[in-house]
């Protein structure tokens, strides 16, 4: 199934152009076929289409209350972390890398509140597991 949205995703993209609906859709369902390294690309690419450094691309996108953005970037930040190891690592992983740092900073400019729940998601996460770990102990 998620070959044939992959392929069907492409094809609307090619035809009528990405967007980031477009873009974020394809990237989770390469993540869900745990081809991380081409979900990557796909958030880099959006992320890098948008042009977010420059003073055009923050007026056109990074405005408080841009949800397809937002999605996009939480979810560029956990395959991030998958794929390069950042799993397990903590939160600390996600303030001293300066990919996650950058994403977090435009996260923060569409949806303040995204990255505290994303935060929040991360804790309770850490604390399930420390829980799991307990119990095989």
């Amino acid at each position: 199934m998620a070959d044939t949205l992959i392929t069907h995703l492409n094809e609307v993209g090619e035809k009528y152009g990405y967007t980031l609906k477009t873009y974020n859709i394809l990237a989770v369902a390469l993540m869900l076929k745990s081809d991380h390294e081409r979900a990557l690309k796909v958030f880099e690419s959006a992320v890098n289409e948008m042009k977010l450094e420059t003073s055009d691309g923050e007026a056109k996108h990074l405005f408080q209350g841009n949800a397809d953005l937002s999605s996009l970037l939480v979810n560029y930040v956990k395959c991030d972390a998958i794929t390069r190891g950042g799993c397990g690592l903590g939160v600390e992983f996600l303030k001293n890398d300066p990919l996650n740092q950058k994403l977090f900073t435009y996260l923060g400019k569409v949806s303040a509140q995204s990255v505290q729940e994303f935060f929040e998601e991360r804790k309770r996460a850490e604390q399930l597991f420390d829980e799991a770990v307990k119990q095989v102990k």
